[in-house]
């Protein structure tokens, strides 16, 4: 192949967009941006995981749900334990003895 065959059909690549360092860098360049998505809706995902976690472990949820509940009267966990007898406390402690 002479050296003006050469010059022309990279001349018709180039206006093709098939050349080999257009088609490489493209190909780069899109790879790039999938790594990109993944680690994105990966540390997405790891931050909601880590999120939920965090909730169901707090006592969000049982802090205003009542601990008991007689008839229409509502009760705080914290009420229960003023309100309990220190009998049923100390029944459990005094039986290892």
């Amino acid at each position: 192949m002479s050296a003006s065959q050469d010059k022309k059909r990279r001349t018709d690549e180039r206006a093709l967009g098939t050349e080999r360092r257009q088609v490489a860098s493209q190909k780069e360049a899109k790879e790039r941006k999938e790594s990109k998505i993944k680690w994105t809706v990966g540390s997405i995902i790891v931050v909601l995981l880590v999120a939920a976690i965090l909730i169901g472990n707090s006592s969000l949820f049982y802090t205003a749900r009542p601990a008991l509940q007689v008839g229409d009267v509502k009760y705080s966990s914290a009420e229960v334990n003023y309100a309990a007898p220190p009998t049923s406390r100390s029944a459990t402690s005094t039986a290892a003895i």
